[in-house]
């Protein structure tokens, strides 16, 4: 049956070019750069942190404490995308330090400081150790997930696996997809679907986990020119959620840009406190397990 299925996974990519074979089945591009200093463009030095995921793998991440100095109104998780690492994408949230947030963004396996090969069922599982990890930094504390391109259906795979465990407060998803499938097909046009099915990740751990946010309250923003990854990608991403859900379309922005604009910001930290306030926005889920412990220095 092995055999079989090499075959065909050969005769389906034949028509492929070499990288698009290897993003097919592979959508993670890691590397060990250091692109921006924290302290040039945050104004502060994070902690490092060091954790374990499921298999074992050593992660890194660094954890920005808000420049107030008092107890944060939530921890932001950052789920950043397919390629560099968190030494550029943290840039993108940096400014949530002036509003009362702390931040923690991780590596998934193979990027940056971080042991192991990427996979997309490592990276979940990456995500969930990340996240428990926050939870158990501060106990009760609100925690909300950010997820930009492949980071943002990965968050909410994992927001629909700890949503009964973890007092996460919402999930916020910047120009992401609901199939590796469809985006394996727009890398390859000229395959057949069905050649794309055996080559992409497989789509049916992450089938129902759209729906499954709920009740957690979800905003899906995407930028209508965003070339990477269609604006109907992230619609029909928004499609398969239940209510608390809300879309914004973003007119102008591009791919993973929307948090860098000045009003999307303004927009974000106005929602974001709506949903902290049991007056406006209700209570995030109270956690009916305990965490399972990971280990941290």
């Amino acid at each position: 049956m092995k055999a079989l299925l090499g075959v065909l996974l050969t005769l389906a990519t034949a028509t492929a070019s070499d990288s698009a074979k290897a993003a097919l089945v592979s959508p993670f591009h890691p590397d060990q750069k250091v692109y921006f200093d924290p302290i040039t463009v945050a104004g502060v030095r994070p902690q490092d942190v060091t954790f374990s995921s499921k298999n074992g793998a050593r992660l890194h991440g660094w954890y920005f404490t808000n420049k107030s100095g008092s107890s944060p109104k939530a921890i932001l998780v950052q789920f950043h995308g397919n390629a560099e690492n968190v030494t550029s994408h943290f840039a993108a949230l940096a400014w949530v330090l002036d509003h009362g947030y702390d931040f923690f963004i991780f590596d998934y396996q193979g990027f940056g400081k971080s042991e192991g090969k990427p996979t997309v069922d490592g990276a979940v599982e990456d995500g969930v150790a990340a996240v428990r990890l926050m939870s158990q930094r501060a106990p009760g504390r609100p925690i909300v997930l950010i997820g930009q391109s492949i980071g943002g259906i990965l968050s909410v795979k994992v927001t629909s696996l700890l949503k009964s465990e973890v007092p996460i407060a919402g999930v916020v998803v910047d120009s992401s997809f609901a199939s590796f499938v469809d985006m394996g097909q727009k890398m390859v046009p000229s395959m057949p679907r069905w050649s794309v099915k055996l080559a992409a990740p497989s789509d049916a751990p992450f089938e129902n986990a759209p729906a499954e946010v709920s009740p957690v309250p979800a905003i899906v923003m995407h930028a209508e020119d965003d070339s990477v990854v269609p604006f109907s990608f992230g619609q029909a991403l928004f499609s398969k959620m239940k209510e608390p859900k809300e879309f914004w379309t973003i007119p102008r922005g591009g791919h993973i840009r929307s948090l860098v604009i000045p009003e999307i910001q303004v927009r974000l930290m106005g929602r974001l406190s709506e949903i902290l306030s049991p007056n406006q926005g209700g209570e995030p889920p109270s956690p009916t397990a305990p965490p399972v412990p990971e280990s941290s220095n």
